[in-house]
């Protein structure tokens, strides 16, 4: 995730009534490996992979140019991750 993507998270999230801590992280690495603590969460939102990989092809171009196929393709069915 880019860091100008982080930084407008954390502005849209700046409101006083809330108390929210926006970490980046990888699907592929630990939470130990990122940060070298071991971290309790309330919540956790993502975005995994999750497109079926027969509809790989028929994605537009603007969404390959800006996306890796790790971040777009859920496996045969779309759910390897989310399973």
């Amino acid at each position: 995730q880019s860091s100008s993507s982080l930084r407008y998270q954390a502005l849209l999230c700046s409101a006083d009534e809330f108390n929210v801590s926006l970490v980046p992280s990888s699907l592929f690495v630990s939470g130990d490996d990122d940060h070298g603590d071991d971290r309790l969460f309330d919540m956790v939102v993502s975005n995994p992979p999750y497109i079926p990989r027969p509809d790989m092809a028929t994605l537009t171009t603007d969404v390959v140019q800006y996306e890796s196929d790790a971040a777009l393709c859920g496996g045969d069915d779309g759910m390897d991750v989310i399973r």
